[in-house]
């Protein structure tokens, strides 16, 4: 939806392995301990902080094995500071594990591939498939779920940018179970509030799917331009290879 080039080339598995991942290194790390703490049979509490310099060497190397790109820090103290960030974070996100979590059964990293019907270019009903993975998953009753993402910013109006992340999940939990989730949240442990419901609308849904229609339009026509604005094309992970930017035509990337 943001670039139907970019969306096109990931698609492909086009990665730059020179790619800096620093702005998504501490994300990824706490929501890696997060994820593997609560997939634990008993996970015992005050542990999580203890785990961050082993989990973000493993995920620099992971970076680097996938081709995916690197970790570069711009000053010797910035690892640190990062590695004591994430202990805040995750000491804080502890109680929120214990009350909105572990009293239910629950699911971390929920995988899904889901159908939904939207009308092809012919206007005939057609499925198509919603692929993702959310934070977590909680089974409060047998049709009451809430949906947790685990955000790790310190910016209170983050939400604003990714709220249809969690319309998205709505939809593809309704198309799984039958039922909207009852409570969409992003956990936030360094925000003031540190879980932030959302309300997920009608017309949130419906603005979702008329996006999911357009786009699979597009793709159906093979229409894979890159967008007209350059915002945001600095740090596009495939700019390399996208052909407004790519000044080596033998690193672009053919459509047909």
């Amino acid at each position: 939806m943001e670039c139907h080039q970019k969306a096109y080339l990931q698609s492909k598995g086009i990665k730059s392995p020179a790619q800096n991942l620093k702005m998504f290194h501490k994300g990824t790390t706490v929501d890696r301990i997060l994820r593997d703490w609560l997939k634990e049979s008993s996970p015992q509490l005050g542990v999580m902080a203890s785990r961050v310099e082993q989990y973000m060497n493993l995920v620099e190397q992971e970076y680097v094995e996938q081709g995916a790109g690197v970790v570069r820090w711009e000053h010797y103290t910035e690892r640190d500071n990062s590695i004591s960030w994430c202990k805040k974070l995750l000491t804080r996100v502890e109680p929120l594990m214990q009350e909105l979590v572990l009293p239910y059964e629950c699911t971390p990293d929920f995988r899904f591939k889901t159908p939904i019907m939207i009308p092809n270019l012919e206007g005939v009903p057609t499925k198509v498939n919603l692929i993702g993975a959310i934070d977590i998953v909680v089974k409060e009753t047998e049709d009451r779920y809430a949906v947790y993402d685990l955000k790790a910013t310190e910016n209170a109006t983050y939400w604003k940018k990714t709220i249809m992340q969690l319309v998205f999940y709505s939809l593809a939990m309704y198309s799984i179970t039958g039922y909207y989730p009852v409570k969409n949240a992003l956990i936030q442990p360094m925000c003031k509030d540190q879980v932030l419901s959302l309300r997920i609308t009608e017309e949130h849904i419906l603005s979702l799917v008329n996006k999911i229609t357009e786009y699979a339009h597009s793709v159906w026509r093979q229409d894979f331009s890159p967008k007209e604005s350059d915002t945001g094309c600095d740090w596009c992970p495939v700019k390399f290879a996208c052909s407004k930017f790519a000044r080596d035509k033998d690193k672009r990337v053919s459509f047909t």
